[in-house]
């Protein structure tokens, strides 16, 4: 009985044992406003959408260049979304072409182990959850379980590319998976417990069946870490506290709302980046600011 008290003991000392540390601080000017976005281990470099179409001329994924010491992040390119020509081999395609890319209000990225990309479009009845090549050629729409809210804004891909969380800002998760033929289906449900006051802002795996949640109520924020190691389908989630953002006011916190987190490189010591990024309210304002934290366990 003692030693199954000391391994519990252990356990939980273990999970609370991750620390978030501020790190540094950058800002991109004349970029989209950036809703969510993603590292790519393979390129180096961080891939954003935005939930602000009228910025943009068409519907796209900003290719960003990252580097760590110093902090710089610089645009590098933008792949714009395109549509199968079959889809609009039709007499009207123009139209439908105008009225497809009017769709697309992006909100999440995720990255799956073959190189495409799973986007979320929450406001679309047409293509809410999605996959495209890398080149932007949209491939097809995801499942949804069924009696899944409609809202579904956020999604977190695993390390290895094969798992994908994908979240509404109340907190109603769909787990998906691929099969060996490179199909996303989703097959169970979990709720994350979020008061009415704040809602998910991001989510992103940071290990093995562990995810961080970022929270947001206007300008405060906080990174809960939760363990999906036992979780069980319809199950409701326990958290752990990591990072209250509200800490780093009066230092180098952001000067608005956070809207999205993403891993990032490798430190030059060796620990995982964290990144956190935030816009201004302001329409004049094109400002997007990045916060570097370093992940030490």
């Amino acid at each position: 009985m003692a030693k199954l008290i000391f391994v519990l003991l252990l356990f939980s000392i273990c999970a609370q044992a991750l620390q978030i540390q501020f790190r540094a601080e950058t800002k991109v000017s004349k970029s989209e406003k950036i809703s969510g976005f993603v590292f790519d281990e393979l390129s180096g470099s961080l891939f954003a959408v935005s939930s602000a179409p009228k910025f943009s001329q068409k519907p796209q994924i900003q290719e960003l260049k990252i580097q760590l010491e110093p902090f710089l992040i610089d645009s590098k390119k933008s792949i714009f979304l395109a549509v199968n020509p079959t889809e609009l081999s039709h007499p009207g395609k123009k139209m439908a072409a105008i009225k497809f890319a009017d769709q697309f209000f992006l909100q999440g990225i995720a990255l799956t182990s073959w190189g495409d990309f799973i986007l979320t479009n929450p406001t679309s009845k047409t293509h809410p959850i999605f996959s495209i090549h890398p080149d932007g050629e949209i491939q097809g729409n995801l499942e949804r379980l069924e009696n899944s809210p409609q809202d579904f804004s956020l999604v977190a891909g695993s390390l290895n590319g094969k798992e994908w969380m994908i979240s509404n800002p109340a907190g109603s998760w769909n787990h998906y998976k691929s099969s060996e033929a490179w199909v996303i289906k989703p097959d169970f449900q979990l709720h994350y417990p979020v008061s009415t006051s704040q809602k998910v802002q991001a989510l992103i795996y940071w290990k093995d069946q562990m995810i961080l949640v970022l929270e947001s109520s206007g300008k405060s924020g906080q990174i809960f870490s939760v363990d999906l190691q036992n979780a069980k389908p319809g199950q409701s989630l326990a958290k752990n506290l990591v990072l209250n953002l509200k800490d780093l006011q009066g230092q180098r916190a952001a000067k608005a709302a956070i809207v999205g987190m993403s891993l990032g490189p490798k430190l030059s010591s060796g620990e995982r980046s964290l990144i956190l990024v935030s816009h201004s309210q302001s329409v004049r304002d094109q400002t997007s600011q990045f916060l570097l934290f370093a992940l030490k366990e």
